[in-house]
């Protein structure tokens, strides 16, 4: 009688949970029947097949091949590893385009079974992306930007997350200011100040700093100078 020989090859021994493991048969001889015991609550009587390890962990993969009277069986390791958990946050995510607006980005991520030695960081605006554990990007353009950060491990592990809308960049304010007289050859001379601001985000407020150190919350404000060269601006927050 023709003897049977069991044998079989994984897609990889190694992956990163959750992993997916293709198993296929090279066994010899007339064989009629196939079994597989994957260890992770699966099996199977196909001749090739697969499965999915959802959790880290070492699983022993049995396989049994018959021809009815006589049967092998072979054992191998499949190991699956823990892989990162990826998170990030940010304090300042939201904000206004004038002249732009920097976020700083804090990296969460929880390490699996080894050390990672990469973040990537792609934030949206069509920019380059970018590596670092945490990073910062100024965002210049209006509109809503969803963040990625992909963490790959030395396991060859890699995960990636995606925050749909993470930030949000609003239109900013707007403001003008207007001072009567600008220059005088009288002293103290005393100067009126106009101003005014709107925003699409809601009502503003303003702060005036008049360069002679007076300042006032109102953009209409009179103030007098003394001879020498003032730098007044007004401040429009929404």
């Amino acid at each position: 009688m023709a003897q049977i020989h069991c044998s079989f090859t994984p897609s990889s021994q190694f992956a990163c949970a959750p992993g997916h493991i293709v198993f296929t048969d090279n066994s010899t001889g007339p064989v009629t029947s196939y079994y597989w015991d994957f260890d992770n609550g699966s099996f199977s009587t196909h001749q090739n097949d697969s499965t999915d390890f959802l959790t880290p962990g070492v699983y022993n993969v049995l396989h049994v091949v018959s021809n009815g009277i006589v049967y092998d069986s072979m054992y191998m390791q499949i190991r699956i590893y823990q892989a990162p958990i990826d998170s990030f946050i940010s304090y300042d995510n939201i904000g206004c385009n004038t002249p732009c607006h920097t976020v700083d980005f804090v990296n969460r991520t929880i390490l699996g079974d080894t050390t990672v030695f990469q973040y990537v960081w792609d934030f949206g605006d069509h920019s380059d992306a970018v590596t670092g554990t945490n990073v910062s990007h100024a965002y210049c353009n209006t509109g809503s930007f969803d963040v990625t950060l992909i963490v790959r491990d030395n396991h060859g592990c890699e995960v990636r997350k995606t925050i749909p809308s993470f930030v949000v960049i609003h239109p900013g304010p707007t403001g003008n200011l207007t001072a009567n007289p600008t220059q005088s050859c009288v002293d103290p001379t005393t100067v009126n100040f106009t101003g005014s601001g709107s925003s699409p985000n809601g009502s503003v407020t303003y702060m005036l700093f008049c360069g002679n150190g007076a300042t006032s919350a109102s953009p209409n404000f009179s103030t007098s100078y003394h001879d020498g060269i003032y730098n007044p601006y007004l401040i429009v927050t929404d």
